[in-house]
């Protein structure tokens, strides 16, 4: 029974005139369909996709509803064949082959099989406009809209897209029109067209039972017909008038019904024969349900599928108790979904029955199910399988969950959009499963929780603004309460993100110690890729710490556990740190091969984090080497990157390695934008060691500028990031130094001297990117002459050597002790 769209004639138009439009602006064409279940907005999309291809426009509706392949390379696949199945062999060919692929391939190559699609669409469409329609956009979660998005559009200007959606904020951009109600001249219309007797009572009742709903309209017409006016008139509530049409079914078809309820992925004929004895009977029962108004038809091989909004009300009348669906969802597992990916050979239909397989052990409450979904989409994580990882979690209903299950559940859609950067997405999902984490009382779900919060903010692409020493704690707290309770898999998790939290504030130490403990426990367990991973961040730590001798042996161990073990995952990381060892000890022709090499490695992999990090560190190698124009291409292509995915660290290094380059080209002006812009998005994305260097650079301009109470300001920050525990100490001894100068400048001796002499002993005792003795030579070389002649002048020969003996600084940095015997010789001579 469908509904008369005389209506919705002037909405149609004022859409198609949206979508055909395109903005002049160039920005993307989406228009959103917004209204509630039911209200009829697929209804207005396929005539719109009726319309443009009565006008030889380009046009397809992909119902997600009654889509059952909803990964984005089935999406996909859905549009290539609707749209030209001949024009989009190309990229129908290379999903097949894709599918067939082994993990690293599939890791490798998902980009690239997308942009074959894009390439098809953008051929397909010429200089001629095409009408892509999403319905029912709601079903799938938030990145994935964005992705889908972001993927058609790539095509070019000439593609429109129109979505249909419940919730207006899916529409981020764009022209939204919002589908109402039918009024009630229009349910008089609907009345004297569908119904023998039309009566103005009639008309009464369906306007306070349906609201002018176009689902629960039609649905109350053929209830009309079928129960008689009577029946309809005397019903209180549209859920009454329901349950009384789901009275008058044959007992079958009430079965049939419940049973569609319950199995929702996919309803065919053997789904039904599995889950119920087959017979005749509930085969004509089948038949008959399918013409319900709120039924929907897949193709033969997905059956048919129960509207959403009745879904609820269908439950309520089940015809099964709880326990009952529970065992009719094992039954389904056993006899449908074991039997057909037994017999399936391909590829992509064996990975939707294996995620529909999980949601119904789910579902039936099978031993372990969590843990097995937890199993299959940490693996397609860690393969950047992001693919494999919404085809699991859609298949999920969450309805049927317990409440410790679900949040479970809510867990790993966190991990996913972390891994896919997504973070603030992660967060939201964070704050509404928080309350209910303090209600079950689950210890591991709680220490999850918690692992994940820190995660948000300790992670490439950050929460904005978030506090990383908090992060450490909420790291720490999770960590105990794991070892607490003996969950050994989640706190190695826990304690290597902790370690590179730590490093990251400058507690090499601590990381150094945590690194350590994980690599022999990894070992001992055979877990070879958490060993090799651990053994290169140590190899890290030791570099930061310009330890280079140990930071050499940790690389060579590290090569050497990859022979032992025939692990080749992850090449790319050893490589790259290497050539930082390399660069660091002055060595650029063994640091630029070993870039090339890890580049390459970190291309094929897909990881675009470290790529996009080693670019900027081997741009930074070449401004050390004095190629401007190569440290600027490097910077670029590190910087492309970074954008795309908001990498927060690698965002500020870039303007602050910009800031040196205009620098030593004496465009100041130019400089000191870069560099105020890279302090703020290093303090937006907890960048410790880019907040600190910008903040001494910002000194070092204040001192310039002859600005005492800038340089105050900037050691007043620093001090106060290492009460909160900032392992940081190298720039504030710069910084020390140029509030030295300043007060040299201003003929405050006595000040000065203190400030250079706690600022030696700062820069002496802790490294930068260079080794110490390096860096303190250049530092004393350029201000040598004015610290002797303060020392000089204020008698503090003897109490410099004292303290700098005091320190155990002698040996290593002898300079001091060679200007305090100069200064003893002048103060000598003076008298």
């Amino acid at each position: 029974m469908m509904i008369p769209r005389v209506s919705r004639s002037r909405l149609i138009e004022k859409a198609l005139k949206y979508v055909a439009d395109r903005p002049k602006s160039g920005e993307p064409n989406l228009v959103g369909l917004v209204g509630a279940g039911g209200v009829g907005k697929t209804d207005i999309a396929e005539e719109m996709v009726s319309r443009f291809q009565q006008s030889a426009v380009s046009s397809v509706l992909v119902r997600l509803d009654l889509t059952v392949n909803r990964s984005p390379l089935g999406l996909l696949s859905t549009i290539a064949l609707a749209l030209d199945k001949e024009g989009f062999q190309k990229f129908i060919t290379a999903a097949k082959e894709y599918q067939g692929k082994d993990d690293l391939r599939r890791q490798r190559e998902f980009e690239s099989v997308v942009d074959v699609f894009i390439e098809n669409l953008r051929d397909h469409a010429g200089d001629n406009l095409v009408a892509i329609g999403i319905d029912n956009l709601d079903i799938v979660g938030e990145y994935f809209r964005s992705w889908l998005e972001e993927t058609l559009f790539a095509a070019g200007p000439n593609i429109s897209l129109f979505i249909t959606t419940r919730n207006p904020a899916n529409i981020n951009a764009g022209r939204i029109l919002s589908v109402g109600s039918f009024q009630r001249a229009d349910i008089d219309l609907l009345v004297q067209e569908m119904l023998y007797e039309p009566r103005q009572e009639l008309v009464d009742k369906l306007v306070a039972l349906t609201g002018g709903n176009a689902l629960l309209l039609v649905t109350a017409l053929e209830a009309i017909d079928f129960l008689g006016p009577e029946q309809f008139l005397s019903a209180e509530t549209f859920e009454q008038l329901f349950a009384r049409r789901f009275n008058a079914l044959t007992h079958s078809e009430q079965e049939v019904l419940s049973g569609l309820a319950m199995a929702r992925f996919r309803f065919t004929v053997d789904v039904m024969t599995a889950i119920f004895d087959d017979d005749h009977l509930r085969l004509t029962s089948f038949h008959s349900i399918s013409r319900l108004p709120f039924v929907r038809k897949f193709d033969s091989r997905l059956g048919i599928r129960l509207h959403d909004v009745f879904v609820p009300m269908v439950g309520k009348l089940s015809l099964f108790t709880d326990d009952q669906q529970r065992l009719l969802a094992d039954r389904l597992v056993e006899n449908f979904y074991d039997v057909a990916l037994v017999q399936s050979s391909d590829r992509a239909e064996r990975r939707l029955l294996a995620s529909e397989r999980i949601g119904y052990t789910l579902k039936a409450g099978i031993a372990d199910a969590v843990r097995e979904l937890a199993n299959h989409v940490h693996n397609a994580i860690s393969r950047f399988d992001f693919d494999e990882v919404e085809s699991l979690l859609s298949a999920v209903d969450v309805n049927y969950l317990s409440a410790s299950d679900s949040i479970a559940v809510a867990l790993l859609r966190v991990r996913s959009l972390i891994a896919r950067f997504a973070t603030q997405s992660a967060v939201r999902i964070l704050e509404d499963v928080g309350e209910g984490i303090g209600r079950i009382r689950d210890e591991r779900l709680h220490a999850e929780w918690l692992y994940l919060r820190a995660k948000c903010v300790a992670n490439p692409v950050p929460v904005p603004h978030g506090d990383i020493f908090e992060a450490i704690l909420l790291l720490q707290e999770s960590a105990e309460i794991c070892e607490r309770f003996g969950y050994q898999n989640l706190v190695n998790e826990i304690l290597f993100d902790l370690a590179r939290a730590l490093r990251s504030v400058g507690r090499n130490r601590e990381a150094l110690e945590l690194y350590n403990r994980l690599r022999d426990t990894a070992t001992s367990q055979d877990y070879d890729e958490v060993a090799v991973r651990c053994v290169e961040e140590i190899s890290q730590t030791y570099r930061l710490m310009q330890d280079l001798d140990h930071a050499r042996s940790a690389l060579e161990d590290s090569y050497r556990l990859r022979r032992e073990r025939d692990y080749t995952g992850g090449r790319g990381i050893s490589d790259y740190y290497a050539a930082n060892t390399y660069r660091d000890s002055g060595d650029f022709p063994s640091a630029r091969a070993r870039y090339e090499s890890a580049a390459a490695f970190l291309r094929e992999t897909n990881d675009e984090n470290n790529h996009c990090a080693l670019l900027a560190d081997w741009a930074w190698l070449e401004f050390l080497a004095g190629d401007s124009d190569a440290a600027r291409r490097l910077q670029e292509s590190s910087f492309q990157i970074a954008s795309r995915f908001r990498f927060g660290a690698e965002l500020a290094e870039h303007w602050h390695t910009m800031y040196h380059l205009e620098r030593d080209m004496d465009r100041w002006d130019e400089a000191y934008r870069l560099l105020e812009r890279g302090l703020t998005e290093a303090k937006r994305s907890n960048n410790m060691y880019m907040i600190l260097d910008c903040l001494m650079h910002t000194a070092q301009r204040a001192l310039a500028e002859h600005n005492d109470g800038v340089i105050e300001e900037c050691l007043s920050e620093m001090e106060a990031y290492e009460r909160r525990g900032c392992g940081i100490h190298v720039f504030r001894g710069r910084t020390l130094m140029f509030l030295g100068d300043s007060k040299y400048e201003t003929e405050s001796f006595g000040e000065a001297y203190s400030a250079w002499r706690d600022g030696l002993v700062i820069v002496a005792k802790f490294g930068n990117s260079r080794t110490n003795v390096e860096l303190f030579d250049d530092i004393l070389h350029t201000r040598r002459r004015a610290i002797l002649r303060t020392v000089v002048d204020l008698g503090y020969v003897e109490t410099l050597r004292t303290q700098w003996e005091r320190e155990g600084l002698s040996a290593r940095f002898p300079a001091i002790l060679d200007m305090c015997n100069e200064a003893l010789e002048i103060s000598r001579s003076d008298r």
